[in-house]
């Protein structure tokens, strides 16, 4: 028997509950929550009562029904161990560009982290092993940052996370971005190589990361799509993978991503407020790999998120 489920809990309010403010009641009868995500719920209408929205200073009256509209998964002790919304499920399953026996194609959406580790408690593959009902082998084949959009690959069982990681690591899996960077990006600038480490030496300063020492081989290829007045979106072809290749390479050139909080310019930034972006403008639009079954080549492309696309109709 699985010790998942799929819940929508309901509390009707009695005597004993009268006058009680909402939040002080959810955190005693939903005591393996933390308060953080009672007071979000309650923010964003997850929990209602008598179907209307309410403040967490509510006073609770007789007869009142409060309704937690939410997902969770339980532990073997019952306790709730990591819990999801409704709305983050749906996305996921909005998210889902490609599905066969072996593989799990996702259009990520930017803001959420692709695995746990971090102190968002969304991310991606818990949200999929839940979608999934814990039935599923799922793990990442590889990964993108946090703040990126667009293609994330997956495998379903061991043979094809073996196979794929054999590409990767040959250098057979093809990936291809999409980025909006400050500046006239040099039509003649295609083939960038700096090294870069996995480490950094100094949060503050970006040059520090390109160091003699313990230093990786990265290489990326880059094309102009379009100039703007100001800017320029560019297509970005991973030959190496290490990790924030795109941003440090077109940072380090003086040709920053747009809202990139680590490597970016305020100046940059603030020239684009007035197109409504306030993300990271990368987005991983297609991915090329042989399948680790049939052995024919995939193909597959993201279309940009719909933020992307009004930045780009504003500039």
């Amino acid at each position: 028997m699985s010790n998942y489920k799929n819940s929508v809990q309901i509390f009707t309010i009695g005597v004993n509950e009268l006058d009680q403010r909402i939040d002080n009641y959810l955190f005693k009868s939903l005591k393996y929550i933390p308060k953080s995500k009672i007071y979000s719920l309650l923010r964003k209408g997850g929990i209602r009562v008598n179907g209307r929205h309410v403040k967490h200073i509510y006073r609770l009256k007789i007869n009142d029904v409060i309704r937690v509209s939410s997902l969770w998964y339980f532990n073997k002790n019952n306790n709730i161990v990591k819990y999801f919304n409704n709305k983050f499920i749906m996305l996921l399953q909005r998210s889902i560009l490609y599905e066969d026996e072996d593989l799990l194609i996702i259009n990520k959406p930017s803001g959420i982290a692709v695995h746990d580790g971090t102190r968002l408690s969304n991310n991606i593959l818990d949200g999929l092993r839940f979608l999934y009902s814990y039935n599923v082998f799922l793990e990442l084949v590889h990964r993108i940052d946090r703040d990126t959009s667009g293609l994330l690959l997956l495998a379903k069982n061991r043979y094809s996370l073996c196979c794929l990681h054999r590409q990767f690591r040959n250098y057979q899996i093809k990936k291809k971005y999409l980025a909006l960077v400050y500046g006239k990006w040099p039509i003649d600038l295609k083939i960038v190589d700096i090294p870069v480490i996995h480490k950094k030496i100094c949060i503050n300063s970006i040059k520090n990361k390109f160091s003699s020492i313990n230093i990786k081989y990265s290489e990326t290829h880059f094309s102009v799509k379009r100039y703007f007045k100001f800017s320029t979106l560019i297509r970005a072809k991973l030959i190496t993978g290490k990790t924030h290749q795109i941003r440090l390479h077109t940072s380090y050139l003086g040709h920053c991503i747009a809202f990139d909080k680590l490597y970016g310019k305020f100046k940059f930034d603030n020239q684009l407020v007035h197109t409504g972006l306030k993300r990271l403008f990368l987005h991983a639009y297609e991915l090329k790999f042989i399948h680790p079954r049939t052995n024919k080549t995939i193909l597959i492309r993201a279309p940009l998120d719909k933020d992307l696309k009004i930045c780009l109709d504003n500039l």
